[in-house]
């Protein structure tokens, strides 16, 4: 296995096609926000002034399960760490009613969407 199988983006495109393929009752409704990686002066300040916001977390499942109003995932690698603004973006997110968890694996992704699904509509997919 090479680092790549460990990297962020693969780990997070693990998650979303078991999602994908494993509830097509909620495909759609968990989506990629594109706020990492690098981009150069120009483009950075053009997505800025598009509403790009630092720390947003990664995938966005915008289905309600009480008390939330939906579930942010930020995806880490195992050894990856919070930057300062995912911090503080997951406690403002937490605030307003979100559930935000971190997960570092293809199974944590599984066990939190199964976990949180429980007490949706779609408690059945």
């Amino acid at each position: 296995m090479n680092n790549l199988d460990h990297s962020e983006d693969k780990i997070q495109s693990d998650c979303y096609l078991w999602l994908f393929n494993n509830h097509p009752l909620i495909r759609g409704l968990c989506f990629h926000i594109p706020n990492g990686g690098y981009r150069g002066a120009r483009e950075a300040n053009k997505f800025r002034a598009m509403g790009v916001v630092a720390g947003v977390p990664d995938l966005f499942l915008s289905i309600p399960s009480e008390p939330y109003h939906g579930l942010y995932i930020e995806m880490k690698t195992p050894t990856g760490t919070l930057s300062h603004e995912q911090k503080e973006m997951h406690a403002k997110l937490t605030k307003a009613g979100y559930l935000v968890i971190v997960c570092r694996s293809l199974e944590d992704f599984q066990l939190a969407v199964k976990t949180y699904l429980r007490n949706t509509v779609y408690s059945i997919v």
